[in-house]
């Protein structure tokens, strides 16, 4: 079965080299790009941003994972604005590579992945272009553009209080916060999307007319099983969790009592899958005794190639 079959009997993204529909692509020696129609104003014929026509000063928009993201203009007075996200790895393997990866495909598969999640109804940023180049001996980075999800603040943010600002929780409610994340989180498994690196920072929550609208971002490396196994559910559920501890969130700005509403409001009327996301939730205690040495190894290991450093 060829690619396109097999996406039409799924319901999976296919994985093709073709750009998805409404996209340009655009090739040039080593650089690749694929570009919603109505923006390919902003990349020349060589597949180069148009830097002196569209990106905006002031302060960078805070980061959703690694790095900043830079806000871009994509209209006349500065609104609607785009987002620029430079491909960053994570853990051990930066300090060897940096942002080069081996291959392309995973930049292309997140365009992929996000156009068939729209689709599907989960709610997710709306990916505007990608560009990736080809460096050295083989190694490729890339840069996504999304459209800005506008007011809308991270998770992390949500629970911590900016400066001269409360924390959105206050302002949305504890129990409508945690009850519209359960709700998207469930929306896209149910769809079949396992979102392998779920965190704080890539849960957006936007003020709504009936209360916080939650979306969830950065699906590089996501991938579409349908249906989704109740174990990669619960393995995507483990990795948020991980993640508010890293952050150092729980037993402070979350409490005990958000994780179980969190889990019967996710679990809704299945009771078994409530039962085992609870019992997971005591076991992590120990796990996260693992992941914490981990994290510290990690953090001297930054420290020490940090300049001036001894």
């Amino acid at each position: 079965m060829d690619f396109a079959a097999r996406s039409k009997a799924t319901g999976e993204p296919p994985r093709t080299h073709a750009a998805p529909a409404g996209f340009l692509m655009i090739r040039s020696g080593r650089v690749a790009v694929w570009v919603r129609r109505a923006y390919s104003y902003l990349f020349d014929p060589g597949g180069n941003w148009r830097k002196d026509r569209f990106f905006c000063g002031g302060p960078a928009a805070p980061a959703s994972g690694r790095g900043q993201l830079l806000r871009v203009s994509l209209g006349v007075n500065g609104k609607p604005c785009g987002l620029v996200r430079h491909y960053r790895r994570g853990g051990f393997v930066r300090h060897l590579l940096g942002d080069l990866y081996l291959g392309s495909g995973r930049f292309f598969q997140e365009v992929r992945v996000t156009e068939w999640a729209r689709s599907q109804g989960v709610a997710t940023a709306e990916v505007l272009a990608l560009r990736v180049e080809r460096t050295r001996w083989g190694l490729f980075e890339a840069d996504l553009m999304t459209r800005e999800i506008e007011n809308a603040r991270d998770l992390l943010a949500c629970l911590r209080p900016g400066p001269g600002r409360p924390p959105a929780v206050a302002e949305f409610g504890r129990t409508p916060v945690i009850r519209s994340v359960a709700a998207l989180l469930r929306g896209m498994h149910e769809a079949g999307l396992d979102h392998p690196d779920l965190n704080l920072k890539n849960i957006l929550l936007q003020r709504g007319a009936d209360g916080p609208c939650g979306y969830v971002i950065d699906l590089d490396r996501a991938s579409v099983k349908r249906p989704l196994a109740r174990r990669r559910r619960v393995r995507s559920l483990v990795r948020l969790y991980r993640s508010a501890e890293k952050l150092g969130c729980l037993g402070g700005e979350i409490r005990l009592g958000d994780c179980l509403r969190f889990i019967k409001y996710y679990s809704g009327e299945d009771r078994g899958l409530e039962q085992e996301l609870r019992r997971l939730m005591r076991k992590g205690t120990v796990s996260l005794r693992l992941h914490r040495l981990f994290w510290r190894l990690t953090a001297l290991l930054g420290e020490g190639r940090r300049p001036g450093k001894a």
